[in-house]
């Protein structure tokens, strides 16, 4: 089974539980620090949203998760999540939660349905890839119209092979048609990563051990 697919039935979200004891509701800051080091996913589910936490009872409880949520029988409790940290609307959402146990670590997967997750609450590496790539862009419009400011970061970037202008020459600027574009792109991507971008765990491949030394006959030989 490929990464992709193992991904997909792990986040797919849980059936809603018949017993009411089940669905309990509870208040989790998924914005919060403690938990979001501690994500091991964000993706999507269909037209939905998922993120997955992984840690020991301890690590997890310590990030913000009431106890209320862990299975007390079996491996596999379910409830409904009230987003502690408000979006910039003020709302609260509610959704949908459950807690397995693996036999080692426990997993929090927060089913998110068509809400996407707020900025503050997404994974750390989309936050900052979106982030990183809103810097990369804004460096050739800057913060003020400059028109002539795409063109000026392109003669100066070392990395541009095509356009080396000579000593002397007029310098250039782009259409405010254009640079109205380009500037708007910088909030577009920035959206697009949030909304887009699926992060989760690389399956790695076995590494081999690095041989040791033992000693032969008085002498370091590597086996």
């Amino acid at each position: 089974m490929s990464t992709r697919k193992q991904k997909l039935n792990r986040s797919a979200p849980a059936k809603t539980p018949r017993r009411a004891s089940q669905r309990i509701a509870i208040d989790i800051d998924l914005a919060a620090n403690s938990l979001r080091e501690l994500m091991t996913e964000q993706s999507r589910n269909d037209d939905g949203y998922v993120t997955v936490y992984r840690g020991s009872r301890a690590e997890l409880a310590a990030a913000g998760v009431p106890l209320a949520a862990f299975p007390e029988q079996g491996s596999v409790t379910q409830f409904k999540v009230h987003t502690a940290n408000m979006c910039c609307t003020g709302s609260r959402e509610l959704l949908s939660g459950s807690v397995n146990f693996s036999g080692f670590d426990y997993e929090l997967v927060i089913d998110w349905g068509s809400v996407r997750p707020y900025v503050q609450c997404s994974h750390p590496a989309v936050g900052e890839l979106a982030r990183m790539l809103l810097v990369d862009l804004r460096a050739w419009t800057g913060h003020e119209s400059d028109l002539a400011r795409p063109i000026d970061v392109l003669a100066a970037d070392e990395l541009a092979v095509d356009y080396k202008p000579r000593a002397g020459a007029p310098r250039l600027q782009v259409s405010a048609e254009f640079y109205k574009e380009l500037a708007s792109y910088a909030s577009r991507l920035f959206e697009f990563v949030h909304s887009k971008c699926e992060v989760f765990e690389k399956a790695e491949t076995a590494v081999e051990p690095r041989p040791r030394l033992r000693i032969v006959g008085g002498a370091e030989r590597r086996s």
